[in-house]
């Protein structure tokens, strides 16, 4: 979305734009008016391929089209820093923008041993213990012996995974000495990134955006009755859908009802059966696959938007969409979120038991949402993404 949303804005400024995509055939030539052109997947480029094999296809690409600025978002196993590192040597200005944890983190979560927020700073012992747990060793004995292993080239040739660690910090040391500008989406990976070496004026923070139509300026109509709470998301464990849940089951359920708007993941399908059943036992609508059209009408239809996250987002989209209709968000007190939400417009939770405190104090006195409601003056819009953005280009 966040891609699109730039480009289109992008073009309709009247500046030209297209977008690379990765695909090993081709698919589409344009896309609402935006044109698509597309470069083979490569493995091997996230970790130690210094000459990927679709580098050429990038660079013909690149010198054919010949833009002013090559933008990158999301670094993938398919565009590393070498394809940045090739592209500025042919004299393109490249820019980076991190929209996700796994930039600087071996899990890709930044969840530190998958149960608490990492302070974000890349060091052996710490990474490699929390990576090594994370694909499959528990024993913490077995554990450090091998992040002693990692430390010794001829033992990380014989055991592949031991050069995580290395590989991470090669590809944030190319960033950090070789690419000049960096943008990202939120303000604690700016300071993850400065905690890591990262010089602050080379990072510019530049967030999600709702389209200007979805962004409602007048307050919303009084909310009374039985309270209406929507969840939005993956059904996967790290979005925490388990926590509200079990908040809610413990509460009246004459009271409230719950709205889910999920999205399947096949990697936990037994994670999804279970949250499957406990939707059941309290009579939640579960509603599957929703078109992006129909989300502001699904926002509209609720009274407040839980995000029981227990990961590190980066926006997350749809807490900027919830503030854009003037809907109130419950949310645990850190990542992106609580960068959008504060005590004026919603609420903030350190833990789950929390949470279910303030449902049911929420439950019990609907009166609050209407404060909270009419306290959100949310005006981001893409013609902000787009101006920001244009002045980070200005600047290279």
């Amino acid at each position: 979305m966040y891609v699109y949303q730039l480009a289109k804005e992008l073009i309709e400024h009247g500046h030209e734009c297209i977008v690379l995509s990765l695909s090993n055939e081709k698919l589409v030539d344009e896309y609402d008016g935006i044109q698509i052109k597309y470069i083979p997947f490569e493995i091997n480029a996230y970790n130690d391929s210094k000459n990927p094999q679709n580098l050429k296809a990038l660079i013909d690409l690149v010198t054919d089209y010949a833009p002013d600025i090559f933008h990158l978002h999301t670094y993938t196993s398919s565009m590393g820093v070498n394809h940045l590192l090739a592209l500025k040597n042919v004299g393109i200005k490249v820019l980076f923008t991190s929209h996700l944890p796994n930039f600087t983190c071996l899990r890709g979560d930044l969840m530190r041993m998958g149960n608490e927020v990492c302070d974000g700073l890349v060091t052996r012992d710490k990474c490699m213990d929390c990576y090594l747990h994370f694909t499959g060793i528990t024993n913490v004995t077995t554990r450090k012996l091998l992040q002693q292993a990692s430390k010794y080239q001829f033992v990380r040739d014989f055991i592949p995974r031991l050069n995580q660690y290395n590989f991470k910090v090669d590809i944030l040391n190319a960033f950090k000495n070789k690419i000049d500008d960096i943008i990202v989406v939120s303000k604690w990976q700016k300071s993850i990134l400065e905690l890591n070496g990262f010089q602050p004026n080379n990072i510019s923070v530049c967030r999600q955006s709702i389209n200007e139509e979805n962004i409602i300026r007048q307050n919303k109509t009084h909310f009374s009755g039985k309270l209406r709470i929507g969840f939005i998301g993956r059904i996967v464990k790290v979005k925490g859908l388990h926590i509200l849940l079990e908040s809610l089951i413990k509460l009246d359920k004459s009271k409230y009802e719950l709205n889910i708007v999920g999205l399947k993941s096949i990697n936990e399908v037994e994670y999804y059966n279970t949250m499957l059943e406990m939707a059941k036992s309290i009579s939640a609508n579960w509603t599957e696959n929703l078109e992006s059209s129909a989300i502001f009408d699904f926002l509209d239809g609720i009274d407040l938007l839980v995000i029981p996250s227990i990961v590190l987002e980066t926006g997350p989209i749809v807490a900027f969409e919830a503030m854009a209709r003037k809907l109130p968000v419950l949310t645990f007190n850190y990542g992106g979120a609580r960068e959008l939400v504060d005590i004026d417009t919603g609420f903030l939770v350190e833990n789950a038991e929390e949470m279910h405190n303030v449902l049911k104090y929420i439950i019990d006195d609907k009166s609050i949402l209407n404060t909270k409601s009419d306290h959100i003056n949310y005006t981001r819009s893409t013609k902000d993404l787009y101006l920001e953005t244009i002045k980070i280009y200005s600047n290279q």
